[in-house]
């Protein structure tokens, strides 16, 4: 069940291979647009017991 839940950006965990796929340009556009608009989709995580590990939304963290 997905439920919202505020987690700081500092502690989602984003695995190496996520990371490389990674657009700087989109980055900065969604930056841009999530200061104008805010954010329109949250971003989604899960919770492995230890950690909240990245699903869904890289571009998004980055941006924010």
């Amino acid at each position: 069940m997905l439920r919202v839940q505020k987690v700081k950006v500092d502690d989602i965990y984003v695995p190496t291979a996520r990371k490389k796929t990674l657009h700087p340009e989109t980055v900065r556009h969604l930056a841009e647009d999530i200061l104008e608009n805010g954010m329109k989709m949250p971003i989604q995580v899960r919770h492995d017991g230890k950690r909240h590990i990245l699903v869904e939304g890289l571009h998004r963290l980055e941006a924010a």
